[in-house]
């Protein structure tokens, strides 16, 4: 009788220690997922670092050749700069940060020495609490200057620098109106962006 109780239990343990040494089945869906998920984890590192974008960006101010230029996004405000022909002589360069990265629609104004700065390096949107655009002392700017105002070619700047040698210090933007070939409808287009000081 205890023998037969000693073999029945070397049996239990026998068959007890089998079972747990047998290997996970193969259809654990814990170790069928991982597979799979390291196989996507190395693909996405695998992947191309995105591309620079695209962008436009206005060139204004003391600069020899003012406009609207492509850019990528990993370029910087030198950039633009030197696609616009670099600074003129009359920049005041120290209040520009040459070092910031260009965004789209970004308005990157530099001016003249004696000039108020104007933060006008981010997209511009309209604003009801603070106006955005750059003004031109129509006393003081040269025709560089006056050429960035908007229906301002070479041939009005000289009159307008004209009309102020000849007559005398603007008094009030309305003067503008008395150079040949600014009449009320050009004088509405750039009224915005004049000053008299």
């Amino acid at each position: 009788m205890a023998l037969g109780a000693l073999l029945l239990a070397i049996i239990i343990y026998y068959f007890s220690t089998t079972e747990s040494s047998d290997p996970p089945p193969t259809n654990d869906p814990f170790l069928l997922d991982n597979p799979v998920e390291t196989t996507q984890q190395t693909a996405e590192l695998e992947q191309d670092p995105p591309q620079p974008e695209t962008v436009i960006v206005d060139v204004k101010g003391a600069v020899a050749q003012p406009g609207v230029y492509p850019f990528t996004t990993e370029q910087r405000v030198i950039d633009a700069i030197a696609q616009a022909g670099g600074y003129t002589e009359a920049a005041d360069t120290k209040q520009i940060n040459a070092a910031k990265r260009l965004q789209d629609e970004m308005i990157i104004y530099v001016p003249q020495i004696g000039e108020e700065a104007m933060d006008l390096s981010m997209p511009s949107f309209p604003s009801t609490q603070e106006a955005t655009t750059p003004q031109v002392n129509i006393n003081t700017a040269d025709e560089a200057a006056l050429t960035t105002i908007p229906g301002v070619g070479p041939a009005k700047a000289k009159a307008i620098i004209s009309y102020r040698e000849q007559q005398g210090a603007y008094q009030t933007i309305e003067d503008i109106k008395n150079v040949s070939g600014i009449g009320e409808k050009t004088f509405d287009k750039l009224s915005e962006y004049i000053t008299v000081k």
